[in-house]
Parts: C-alpha cells; sequence; structure tokens
C-alpha cells in the first residue's frame, strides 16, 4: 500500500506539471508544405533511384530512346522526347558518362537514366504542390477528406511510375497547371497560361483531353456565374488541343495514326481490366465523400469516351498510368464543386478536422 500511495503521488506531481506546460499547436500550413516537400523527394528516391523498372526497357540509353519514341505513336509526344535531350545534351557538358546496366536495358547509361529521372522529379513536384494547393482553403489547411483522396491519388500515381517514360510526369503536371490556370488564376492571366498549358500538353501526351471533360463536368453542376468561366476554359482547351493533335499527325511524316494496333487489353487484359475498375471505384468513393454527388462522375466518364475507347482498344491494361489521368482530373472536379457549391453534407465532411469515416 505505501509503494501504491508512491505511485498515486508521484502521478499526481506529474500531471500537475503536464498541466502547467503551454499548449502546442502546430502551423495550419505545417502539413501543406511538410507533403510539399518530402512527397516528391521520397517517391523519386524510391521508385527511380533506390529501386529500377524492370517492366521498362531499351530507352535508357540515347540509341535505344530516339528508336523507340521517335516512331509509330510515340513520335506525336514531342516535349517529353525534347526535354530528355536537352537534359541530357547539358549533363553531357558537365558529366562523364559512364555505363548504368538497368534490369531490361543493359546498354543504358548513368547520365541519359539522370536526364529522364531528373524530368520526372521537376514534373511530379510540380504536380504534388498544384494538387496540394488545389485541395487547400485560404490558410493551407487541408481537411481529412481530401487528405484521404490526395494520399490516394499519390498512392496510385507511385504504383503507375513502375513504368518510365519521358512523358508521363510532365503530361500530369501540364494537366493540373492547365486545371489551376482555369479554375483558380487571376482572370487576365488565366488564359494565355491555359492556352500555352493546352499547347505543351498535346505535344506531350494525349491525356491533355482530358481537361475539357474535367472543366465542362465542373461548369454543368456549378452556379451560373462560375459556370461561364469554365465552359471558355474547355472550349480553349479542346480548340487547342484539336488544331495541335491533327497538325501533328498532318506534319509529321510516316503513316498517320490515331493509337497503336488492337492489344485486347494486353496480357492479363480481364484481369487488369477489373482492377482498374476497382480502383476508380475507391476513387469515386472518396470524391463523394468530398462533394456527394454522384453525377459529375457520370458526366465526366460520357465526355471521356474518347479516350477510354482509345486505352480499351489500343492500351495494355495492367499499365496503371491509363488511369491516373482519369482519376485526376475527377479529384480536381469535386474539389472544385465542393468549393463552388458546398452543401450541407460536404460542408460537414469537408471542414478540417471533421472525421473521415462515419
Amino acid at each position: 500500500m505505501t509503494a501504491l500511495r508512491r505511485l498515486l503521488k508521484v502521478q499526481r506531481r506529474l500531471q500537475a506539471l503536464a498541466a502547467r506546460i503551454p499548449s502546442i499547436r502546430l502551423p495550419d500550413s505545417a502539413l501543406f508544405w511538410t507533403l510539399a516537400l518530402i512527397v516528391p523527394i521520397s517517391t523519386i528516391l524510391s521508385t527511380r533511384v533506390w529501386l529500377r523498372s524492370a517492366y521498362s526497357g531499351g530507352a535508357f540509353h540515347l540509341e535505344g530512346f530516339v528508336s523507340q519514341y521517335a516512331h509509330g505513336i510515340y513520335r506525336y509526344r514531342v516535349l517529353g522526347r525534347f526535354a530528355v535531350l536537352f537534359i541530357f545534351q547539358h549533363l553531357q557538358t558537365v558529366f562523364r558518362d559512364r555505363p548504368f546496366p538497368m534490369p531490361r536495358d543493359p546498354a543504358a547509361t548513368f547520365l541519359f537514366y539522370a536526364s529522364i529521372v531528373i524530368l520526372d522529379a521537376l514534373c511530379f513536384a510540380v504536380s504534388n504542390l498544384l494538387i496540394l494547393y488545389l485541395f487547400a482553403d485560404e490558410r493551407l489547411r487541408i481537411a481529412d477528406t481530401r487528405l484521404a483522396a490526395y494520399f490516394y491519388l499519390t498512392f496510385v500515381q507511385v504504383l503507375a511510375m513502375a513504368v518510365v517514360t519521358p512523358y508521363d510526369q510532365l503530361a500530369y503536371a501540364l494537366m493540373w497547371v492547365s486545371l489551376f490556370a482555369a479554375t483558380r488564376g487571376k482572370a487576365w492571366a488565366a488564359y494565355p497560361v491555359l492556352a500555352l498549358a493546352a499547347l505543351a500538353g498535346t505535344l506531350t501526351r494525349e491525356t491533355q483531353f482530358l481537361v475539357t471533360p474535367a472543366l465542362f463536368s465542373a461548369a454543368l453542376f456549378s452556379g451560373a456565374r462560375s459556370s461561364a468561366r469554365r465552359w471558355i476554359a474547355g472550349c480553349l482547351n479542346l480548340a487547342i488541343f484539336g488544331a495541335v493533335y491533327v497538325a501533328l499527325r498532318v506534319l509529321y511524316p510516316g503513316q498517320q495514326a490515331i493509337a497503336a494496333g488492337p492489344t485486347g487489353g494486353g496480357t492479363w487484359g480481364l484481369a487488369s481490366g477489373l482492377a482498374l475498375c476497382l480502383f476508380f471505384y475507391v476513387g469515386t468513393y472518396l470524391a463523394g465523400r468530398i462533394h456527394s454527388d454522384l453525377r459529375p462522375t457520370v458526366v465526366l466518364v460520357a465526355l471521356s469516351v474518347p479516350y477510354l475507347a482509345v486505352i480499351l482498344v489500343s492500351g495494355v491494361l495492367r499499365e496503371l498510368r491509363l488511369l491516373v489521368p482519369l482519376l485526376m482530373v475527377q479529384a480536381f472536379l469535386y474539389v472544385d464543386l465542393a468549393r463552388l457549391r458546398p452543401d450541407s453534407t460536404a460542408q460537414a465532411k469537408c471542414r478540417p478536422g471533421a472525421p473521415l469515416l462515419y
């Protein structure tokens, strides 16, 4: 009993001491800047440095890269190819290249692989920052439901990075620049920025098209005051995308092509298609926690039919990167609608500190 009394006395003293310590609260923006810094660094180190892709191969040296990406459907994806070659040429002026064998490319060289990694790192960092900024409020706070959507989007994107290309991360970054300019930029500067991003995005990858379904869907379900800007931005993106898309196929030599040859979904096509549907279901569920309305997703999918048709006919469905752009525009759409037309349910779910699951 004596020992028990002593323990209780020590406990009371510790509690009194703890009560004297002033409460400490992290700044509202601490999480925002932590994620903006640590997620790109850890992602690139994990997917490009500590681990090396055993899926992609043959394009991590100059000759193999040019041979793969200067022909077929890849020749229309100009900007990523030029960006990698630009970085590589400048690295060669400073450093000496050396062999750097990859799991599926024994002829790979260090500087050429580093060029791809540098481009991916810069573009992923830009995308990550814009996603966080669009998901956060004016004080850079991120509600729990939006934080869950952010981590899910990042998780799927990291899984998709098993496929290494010179254009995927650049295309994602340009999509986010377009969406940011269309909805959050200053009115006088938004349209030139959107036009340049649409031009660069179409020169990078055909996924720039999905910006238009996202903006049209947001315009349909937002208020009249906000819808006009999104209609105009969506039409501007579509016009530039269409013009550049056609021009590339007219001006580039060789047989014109809209997509690669039929693939039947590739190896494990049926199972991969089912997996993509499940991934999309999770994204839809999380989006519904931000803004409780399924109709925007239905409209978004309907307007995205040209993209979906191409990937179903000529895509390799086990490459999760085919789904990433659709999940990105869906997440943007619901965050944008929650900001423009907050209903009582979405407001309760989106307030900072609200529980994630009920």
